[in-house]
């Protein structure tokens, strides 16, 4: 695939580098028009700001979004789920497409990954879990009634009124 007349620049995206993980969320194609050397010695400064398109397909996102875009000869992926680069060994969390525009911090787990264990990314909320209180009731008395949700076709009317009537205002059945 050419952008505009020129080979696509591939990156490693990382969505967040922990002490010994790295949160990666696949290879991406960087989407802007700047001269290719400019781009490149941006990306080695880790100074890139613009977008990039995370897959083949999908929306273009904004680099904001993510700690680090590693050119592709940089990082040497392990087939045992681990990581060389910078000289390091990093263990690596696969980050799911929800949380790519997820802003907040991310936590590695343990999951089953094409019959394998490895580090599956998520969303952290223990600072959420910590203000939750499970014996509070809040105030005041909840009523439930019969097609009160907004925009039920068949909303709740009085007993004995018609919902058929072709005439308008409805006829009321005598209350047997």
């Amino acid at each position: 695939m050419k952008w505009l007349g020129r080979a696509p620049i591939r990156v490693w995206v990382i969505k967040q580098i922990d002490d010994d993980i790295l949160h990666l969320c696949g290879v991406g194609t960087l989407q802007c028009d700047q001269r290719r050397r400019a781009v490149i010695e941006a990306l080695t400064k880790g100074e890139y700001r613009g977008g990039l398109r995370i897959g083949q397909t999908g929306p273009v996102l904004n680099s904001r979004l993510f700690q680090a875009l590693i050119p592709l000869e940089a990082l040497r992926l392990e087939q045992d789920g681990s990581a060389h680069w910078q000289g390091r060994h990093w263990r690596v969390s696969d980050v799911p497409q929800r949380c790519l525009t997820y802003e907040g911090r991310l936590v590695a787990h343990i999951a089953l990954l094409e019959s394998r264990a490895g580090l599956n990314s998520s969303e952290d909320v223990s600072t959420l879990r910590n203000t939750i209180r499970p014996c509070y009731t809040p105030p005041g008395i909840v009523e439930y009634k019969c097609g009160a949700a907004r925009g039920d076709p068949l909303a709740y009317k009085e007993p004995g009124t018609r919902r058929d009537n072709q005439e308008g205002g409805g006829s009321t059945f005598p209350d047997e």
